[in-house]
């Protein structure tokens, strides 16, 4: 991959709801609808793991990503030139099946010379496809361009917050502006470790996502041999929140400096959950000039991915 640099902006809404409340909605059609009953049927919650979850706040985004991202992106002046693409991940449709989230944040933000591109599938593994795209436009022109990421998770019918031991699933946004010139990032590396116990998440039981789970802390493991192997330094490892025991095995096993969240530490915001990590430790006071940073991103149903990244 070439050498591009990234400027990160994280946005995780206001407005919140818990488990409790979504099984509460009235209109809410999950509770009645078929997946739930399959749900209840396949899945085997225990108890406990349903009940420590139940009240906990969780970031609810209460209108559409592409509106939700318009909202902040035009506050934001390192967003307000004119870019050359635009790549929109993973919450490929609006409410409205007519309606392309790509195009709509494209019109509104008036960046009429912008070609739209939109990326589904791959989970909260999708940033790293769209970084890859960005990376091959970009690297094609011999003139300078400038490419903007969109990172949309939005949760909604028929898909539900909580699914049998992980962590509950907010909503978010991460924009991304991708160049060779400017940006507080420099993307170094990406890798996948793909790989899950089946192709169909639907027939898997409790046990089995278990034991996806555990595969995501092998895959992990052995992308952190295969940086040690070649002498990489990491100064600081943020993975996805996707599961308690996928991050107790994580800061356990490896021998390197985890960094977790003490906002949502319990809330996985899918394909903006390391980057949100990412801007609480830059933040803090734990990003400094100079170091490298791999952030961990996991579907259990994908696998692992990762960026490696410096600070500049």
């Amino acid at each position: 991959m070439g050498r591009l640099l990234l400027h990160v902006h994280t946005v995780i809404p206001d407005t919140v709801t818990t488990l409790e409340q979504d099984e509460q909605d009235q209109e809410n059609p999950w509770m009645e609808s078929e997946p739930f009953q399959w749900m209840k049927r396949t899945y085997h919650f225990p108890q406990e793991t349903r009940l420590a979850f139940r009240h906990i706040p969780i970031p609810e985004l209460r209108m559409s990503t592409a509106d939700f991202a318009y909202t902040h992106l035009q506050s934001q002046p390192s967003f307000q030139l004119q870019i050359d693409g635009l790549i929109y991940c993973h919450e490929t449709l609006e409410l409205s099946p007519s309606l392309i989230p790509s195009l709509k944040l494209r019109k509104r933000m008036k960046w009429k010379k912008s070609l739209p591109l939109t990326l589904g599938q791959m989970g909260s593994l999708s940033c790293i496809n769209g970084l890859t795209l960005a990376n091959q436009m970009i690297q094609s022109q011999a003139v300078e361009t400038l490419w903007l990421l969109c990172i949309a998770d939005r949760v909604s019918f028929p898909f539900h917050r909580h699914q049998w031991s992980g962590y509950p699933k907010g909503d978010g946004i991460t924009c991304l502006s991708v160049s060779r010139k400017q940006g507080g990032y420099a993307l170094l590396d990406s890798q996948f470790h793909l790989g899950s116990i089946q192709p169909d998440i639907q027939t898997w039981s409790f046990a089995e996502y278990e034991q996806a789970v555990h595969r995501l802390i092998d895959h992990v493991k052995e992308l952190w041999k295969r940086y040690k192997d070649h002498d990489q330094p990491i100064d600081l490892i943020i993975p996805q929140m996707i599961h308690e025991e996928f991050i107790s095995q994580l800061v356990q096993q490896l021998e390197a400096n985890v960094f977790l969240r003490t906002n949502w530490p319990q809330i996985n915001l899918l394909g903006s959950d390391p980057w949100y990590s990412l801007s609480e430790a830059e933040k803090s006071g734990q990003v400094k000039e100079g170091q490298m940073i791999l952030l961990i991103f996991g579907s259990v149903d994908y696998g692992i991915g990762s960026l490696l990244l410096k600070k500049r």
